[in-house]
């Protein structure tokens, strides 16, 4: 009998095993684009284990590096079977939770497409899988395949002094092609033109774009070789503050796969005036997935900009506290055209005080403001008010016996009274016995066997300072 009941657990155990092997292998995943970094529309098939009514819902689990946007415009349009979602599903991280808007059979075909906009690709290659949970059933897919074959690599920006420079190299499938001439027209009345085969893409920061309008093709080099044609340039954000400027160069000359490429384009210098990072996102038309370059930070010859230096630089208490007083210092970091700075501070963020030198900040939840002026000749340039944020407790919780120590009856009522401003508790130990006190007045009965009884009292605040009373009580005969 042992034995028939020990083949049929293992039998029912190879048969859940072969149940979830067939589950976990039986989700198809296609997406639409499969290139790091892009936005794609995923298609997941599954054949349903058990049936699935309207309303349940489907839970994708994909994987932690790859990025989800809780977008619930484009959350209406996922399709279940071809129909519309009626709920809006739900975002848990890494996990979408589909409600199901038809009913589904057992055995039958699933299929959910999620449209553009929600799920995004990893910033880095690799294989994924993707579990999908449905009726406490466990489905999970085959590796889906994320790759960068289709971008440049290592892009370089590098300020010259006439212009920049842009250094990157070409992937796998980035063989560029130089551009081909055709004659137009007949005889001696023919003219040969220009027919661009392959492009690169040169998308500028908007300090960068701010320096031109134009650029002649006499001005860019693509591996030391003018392009046949002007570049075209395409504006981004036109009229904002963000506004970025983007060079379609031609490429002049036959570019192989796994090549360096150096482009410099002479006049693009960032204005003097002018403040922030100096960067370049760059791509080709064989690979359009835009590479990021380094950043170049720069600032302005008026640039003004206070630095708050606190020590401790962090709160050295718990619950974001300094248990100890703050001792603040200012200094400013300016352009070289500023002659002198003047800075001040105050508490309120209107009312302010001229800086001197290094102060103390008093306990309390306090928020410091600060700015500085900057002067070059007879103009002025002030910052915007900057401000930081400070809570402060260094001092420990009072305690105060508010009862006697002397009594003539065992019959005794422990009274304390606690101040602070941020109290948050204390223990009491007397007879053996410890109590918590959460309330800034704490009272106990207490029966008194002996002449002397001694308490310990104990007081915490949430900056973490704490305090001790150690008293005895005197039963009088």
């Amino acid at each position: 009998m042992k034995k028939i009941i020990a083949i049929l657990l293992v039998m029912l155990f190879v048969f859940s095993a072969v149940k979830l092997s067939f589950a976990q292998s039986s989700v198809s995943v296609s997406i639409s684009d499969n290139y790091i970094g892009r936005s794609t529309t995923y298609k997941i098939i599954f054949v349903a284990n058990s049936s699935i009514s309207k309303g349940d819902s489907i839970s994708l689990i994909f994987d932690d590096s790859i990025p989800i946007f809780r977008n619930g415009e484009k959350a209406k349009e996922i399709l279940v079977n071809g129909v519309k979602v009626e709920k809006t599903p739900k975002f848990f991280g890494h996990r979408i939770d589909v409600f199901i808007p038809v009913n589904i059979d057992k055995g039958k075909r699933v299929e959910i497409v999620l449209p553009q906009g929600i799920v995004q690709n990893p910033s880095a290659p690799g294989y994924f899988i993707l579990t999908v949970k449905a009726n406490g059933d466990t489905y999970q897919s085959n590796y889906y395949h994320i790759t960068d074959k289709s971008t440049v690599k290592n892009v370089e920006l590098t300020e010259l002094e006439d212009g920049i420079e842009i250094d990157f190299t070409t992937g796998e499938n980035g063989a560029l092609k130089g551009y081909i001439t055709k004659t137009v027209g007949m005889g001696r009345f023919g003219i040969v033109k220009a027919i661009p085969q392959d492009f690169i893409f040169i998308r500028f920061s908007h300090i960068l774009s701010e320096s031109f309008s134009s650029v002649s093709k006499n001005d860019v080099t693509v591996n030391g070789k003018n392009p046949p044609l002007n570049p075209e340039i395409k504006t981004h954000f036109k009229d904002t503050e963000n506004e970025e400027k983007e060079l379609i160069i031609p490429v002049p000359d036959n570019i192989n796969a796994n090549s360096k490429v150096k482009v410099i384009i002479k006049g693009i210098l960032p204005k003097n005036t002018l403040t922030g990072a100096l960067f370049a996102k760059v791509r080709t038309s064989k690979e359009i997935t835009p590479v990021i370059s380094n950043a170049i930070e720069v600032k302005s010859v008026y640039f003004i900009k206070t630095l708050c230096t606190v020590f401790p630089k962090r709160p050295d208490g718990e619950n974001g506290f300094y248990i100890t007083k703050p001792e603040v210092e200012f200094a400013v970091d300016k352009g070289r055209d500023i002659d002198k700075v003047e800075t001040f501070y105050g508490f309120d963020g209107k009312n302010f005080t001229p800086y001197s030198g290094k102060f103390y900040l008093a306990d309390g939840d306090r928020t410091l403001y600060y700015y500085s002026v900057g002067f070059s000749g007879n103009r002025k340039f002030a910052e915007p008010v900057q401000k930081f944020h400070f809570l402060i407790d260094s001092s420990s919780p009072a305690i105060k016996l508010v009862s006697p120590l002397k009594t003539n009856t065992p019959l005794y009522t422990l009274k304390i009274k606690f101040s602070d401003a941020n109290f948050d508790y204390a223990l009491i130990r007397i007879s053996g016995i410890e109590f918590t006190a959460t309330d800034e007045d704490f009272e106990i009965p207490v029966y008194l066997f002996d002449k002397t009884t001694r308490f310990t009292v104990k007081a915490f605040d949430k900056a973490g300072n704490s305090s001790e009373f150690n008293g005895t009580i005197l039963l009088k005969e």
